[in-house]
């Protein structure tokens, strides 16, 4: 199987140091904003919950392959089966676009979010919110501590290889249980996120 991923590049010891948006990036961060608040008026509040926890779900499936696949650097052959149950037909998608653009490397997990985006939540893109599903979804508390995990995973792999990967499952229990699966005053995340599951299906 062919690797639809750039190359990792290694981490440096230094502290990199804080990113301050300037004054273009605060004016795309704020036309981002207010297209996401139009299209959440669209949309039922428990509706759009109920979307977001099966979004989150399937952002800590694209991270934890993201964790496996930056250190291995290609899909290790255990995780193609997975990879095809939950999202059958992406591994095709991903040969074809390499080989339509065979001198451009693929960062796959992007391209996996992407193909989620395109099939899973085909029905809120028609429906015109998935931009906001997308931009208070990444905002949420459970979508910060998921990708805080998944940065410790590919910091301390990096260092000393699992010789067995967790499942998915097990990765997920790990965020779960991590210092970080916290909120401001020391509350633990509750209501965690559904298994991601094959079927796409509108709510």
């Amino acid at each position: 199987m062919g690797v639809f991923m750039k190359q990792r590049v290694g981490r440096t010891q230094s502290k990199p140091k804080r990113w301050h948006p300037g004054r273009t990036e605060r004016r795309i961060q704020e036309l981002a904003r207010r297209r996401a608040t139009r299209q959440l008026l669209r949309v039922p509040e428990n509706r759009f919950s109920q979307v977001q926890q099966e979004y989150l779900g399937w952002e800590a499936f694209t991270l934890w392959v993201r964790a496996v696949v930056g250190t291995e650097g290609r899909v290790p052959s255990w995780m193609i089966p997975v990879l095809q149950e939950h999202c059958p037909g992406f591994l095709e998608h991903a040969r074809r676009c390499q080989a339509i653009r065979p001198k451009k490397s693929f960062h796959l997990p992007h391209l996996l979010l992407e193909w989620i985006h395109d099939h899973v939540f085909a029905w809120v893109k028609q429906e015109g919110w998935l931009d906001a599903l997308i931009f208070y979804s990444v905002r949420d508390a459970y979508s910060q501590s998921t990708w805080a995990h998944c940065e410790q995973c590919e910091d301390e792999w990096s260092r000393i290889r699992p010789t067995r990967y967790p499942s998915f499952d097990e990765w997920r229990l790990a965020a779960d249980r991590a210092p970080l699966a916290v909120v401001p005053g020391g509350k633990r995340l509750n209501n965690r996120p559904p298994t991601p599951t094959s079927r796409p299906h509108k709510r």
